[in-house]
């Protein structure tokens, strides 16, 4: 059934029928991404396997770089990109930390969703955590 078949005839409070149906899918994206950090949270996902090997650690001036330039992008508000503390410069770290000689993220994909997570769920960013984690993994 197509989303738009079932809603009521809109306007409704103050919003239009496009917008309507923009926020029912932007939530339902939500909705499969949170799902998906619920089930890494229990283990209900498999880790990634060694992958590519790592040439560039991404550093935190390259970092906020980067999310220098998603303000102008996302930055619909001026806590987008501000960081609370420094979760970021630690989540970074993380993802290249090794033990006995060998990575505890090995490979750039089991770095990538590490740091995605790490970002996400530390909340390193008071607005914008997620569309900057997803970013990152570009």
């Amino acid at each position: 059934m197509r989303l738009s078949a079932w809603l009521p005839t809109w306007p409704v409070g103050g919003i239009s029928r496009d917008e309507a149906i923009a926020l029912l899918r932007v939530v339902g994206e939500y909705s499969f991404a949170l799902d998906l950090l619920d089930d890494y949270d229990y283990q209900r996902v498999a880790a990634p396997g060694a992958g590519s090997t790592v040439i560039h650690a991404l550093s935190y001036d390259e970092a906020i770089r980067i999310v220098e330039h998603l303000r102008g992008r996302f930055g619909s508000s001026e806590l987008f990109g501000r960081e609370k503390d420094n979760s970021l410069q630690s989540a970074l770290s993380a993802v290249m930390q090794t033990w006995g000689g060998a990575d505890l993220y090995p490979g750039v994909e089991a770095k990538a969703a590490n740091l995605l997570y790490f970002v996400v769920k530390n909340h390193a960013f008071f607005d914008g955590n997620k569309r900057i984690s997803a970013v990152t993994q570009g």
